[in-house]
């Protein structure tokens, strides 16, 4: 059987971490978390949503056929 082919994550374009974000903070609701944890986790997904926005502008697409060679 031939094994499929698929494009490498670190190839894929960055995307932006809405399902992180809404489950954390779900989860954090859920479980009644004290403040201070919300503001630690709140830090981290700032930190992670500037990252993704910046990896969004920075990124540079090409086509599939650049990537092999041909």
């Amino acid at each position: 059987m031939k094994r499929p082919k698929v494009i490498k994550l670190n190839q894929l374009p960055a995307r932006l971490p809405f399902i992180p974000t809404i489950a954390w903070g779900l989860l954090l609701d859920r479980f009644h978390a004290p403040g201070w944890l919300w503001g630690a986790i709140g830090v981290l997904f700032l930190v992670f949503w500037i990252i993704a926005i910046i990896a969004m502008c920075i990124q540079d697409p090409i086509k599939l056929k650049e990537l092999s060679g041909e």
